[in-house]
């Protein structure tokens, strides 16, 4: 399931970056390209943060446990 969610974040982000380049010439290529830098940022933290194992979130933690 972590594979086509990554997957699918590079095709919409390789396709932002596309569209993006293709804009240069409008006015609007601004807008398109801090919504690629978005998108580029959102796939840093699922890298970074978002794997099975890598970040737990435990709010009532015993530390006893520990």
């Amino acid at each position: 399931m972590s594979a086509m969610k990554r997957g699918g974040f590079v095709v919409l982000l390789l396709l932002l970056i596309l569209v993006t380049v293709a804009s240069t010439t409008s006015k609007y290529w601004v807008h398109w390209l801090s919504l690629t830098i978005m998108f580029a940022s959102l796939f840093m933290v699922d890298l970074i943060f978002l794997n099975d194992n890598a970040f737990v979130f435990d709010p009532f933690q015993s530390t006893q446990k520990m």
